[in-house]
Parts: C-alpha cells; sequence; structure tokens
C-alpha cells in the first residue's frame, strides 16, 4: 500500500469473467460427470468433477477463461466414459448448454 496526502478515489475491483458450461444427461444415481480439456482450468489427463444442479444438469463455472478466448472440452460420466463426437468449445464469458451422447 502506498499512501499519499490528498484524496483517494475509490477502488472498484475488476468483474471476473464468469464462464459455465452445462451438460444435459441423465447419468444415473450414482454417478457423476466430469469435464475435462485444453486449457486451463482443465487437462486431458484428469477430470473436473462438475455440481449436479438437477436431476438431469450439471454445471461447471469458472473464472480462468478471459473474456473471448475460446477451450475445448468434453463431458466424462465417472471421468472414465467419453461423451461421443467431436469435442465441444466454450468462449470466455459464455453460458454454454449441450446436449452430449454418451
Amino acid at each position: 500500500m502506498i499512501l499519499v496526502p490528498g484524496q483517494v478515489n475509490n477502488y472498484t475491483p475488476l468483474a471476473p469473467t464468469i464462464t459455465k458450461v452445462r451438460v444435459h444427461y441423465d447419468v444415473g444415481y450414482g454417478n457423476n460427470m466430469y469435464i475435462r480439456g485444453n486449457s486451463y482450468p482443465f487437462w486431458w489427463d484428469k477430470g473436473r468433477k462438475m455440481r449436479n444442479i438437477s436431476s438431469d444438469v450439471w454445471e461447471y463455472e469458472m473464472e480462468r477463461i478471459p473474456s473471448g478466448v475460446t477451450v475445448e472440452f468434453k463431458p466424462l460420466i465417472n471421468d472414465t466414459t467419453w461423451s461421443t463426437g467431436n469435442n465441444f468449445t466454450v468462449t470466455g464469458g459464455q453460458t454454454l448448454d449441450i446436449y452430449p451422447n454418451f
């Protein structure tokens, strides 16, 4: 902190860029949805557990993707069963709803 004489302007912190991925899929009782990808906060070799927000919707919310930056990702059941088809993409600051097949 630097103290100087005179009036100090109010400090306004930067607003975080919130990016959300919502996976719509019923994984069945006792199972979980994970997400892997090509850029931090994701890795291709280890998944991040998603939060279950309803019976068939899983959400992962992050602040680590800058606005306008696009990353690839893929959902997995129990961090072992990959969704079929191509990778998905999400851009920083976006909320993306996907409906994958397994």
